[in-house]
């Protein structure tokens, strides 16, 4: 009957876990992935707002996982109410859903082989790097007093086929702006390189969003090429 009893118990708890766990880490990514990312808001803090969500949607779904296990027509041992209350008839019952909701936690857990865990940490900190980009090239634009700056970066290879760029719109930004050239790590030869527009300080800067400049030609490349100052008056 002690057996009857922990296996009674342990069944539900089971499908409680999965619940349990399986909402709280799908709710817990897709709040740290936008809430996180906009909001700069921790992980511990994500997972605490994932797991209120998990234990509403326990309390919402108990009546339907209780009618789930009703239907398994479990065996229910037969005993008396002064049996009830003893103290093993209670630990056994206690047992059991110990077992039970570890079970289900741990089955609960399968959407972490579906979800990249390193995404958000990247999410995060590109979300950093770019505001200390802005910070930057807004406080370069001040003390320099041009109408438009630029952050460019030496990368390996566009990341489109298409480079965007054109002799015409080059010129005119230069001759209208101070451009800030900035480089990341070299690679070995910069004849085959790209300048990657990074950020642009300006108004209509969606319309460059994906600027991609090869190296050695332009103004920027010379700057890169160099290491030079370049400074074009009106």
């Amino acid at each position: 009957d002690l057996k009857l009893v922990a296996l009674g118990q342990s069944i539900p708890f089971v499908g409680f876990g999965i619940m349990d766990n399986a909402i709280l880490i799908l709710a817990g990514d897709a709040i740290d992935t936008s809430l996180g990312v906009a909001l700069g808001i921790s992980t511990l803090c994500a997972a605490a707002i994932g797991n209120i969500i998990s234990d509403l949607a326990g309390v919402l779904l108990g009546t339907a996982v209780e009618d789930m296990v009703a239907k398994l027509n479990i065996p229910t041992p037969n005993l008396t109410a002064a049996q009830r209350t003893l103290r093993s008839v209670r630990f056994a019952g206690q047992a059991g859903c110990a077992v039970g909701l570890t079970i289900g936690c741990i089955i609960g857990m399968f959407p972490l082989l579906f979800l990249d865990t390193n995404k958000v940490q990247k999410q995060k900190k590109d979300a950093h790097m770019n505001a200390i980009f802005r910070d930057i090239m807004t406080e370069a634009k001040h003390l320099i007093g041009c109408e438009q700056t630029r952050l460019f970066l030496v990368v390996d290879s566009p990341k489109s086929t298409t480079l965007k760029h054109s002799s015409s719109s080059e010129n005119t930004t230069a001759s209208s702006s101070s451009e800030a050239t900035f480089t990341t790590k070299k690679p070995k030869t910069l004849a085959d390189s790209y300048l990657y527009c990074k950020y642009i300080d300006d108004d209509d800067h969606n319309k460059n969003k994906s600027l991609y400049l090869p190296v050695g030609k332009g103004i920027v490349s010379r700057a890169v090429l160099t290491g030079d100052v370049v400074n074009i008056y009106e």
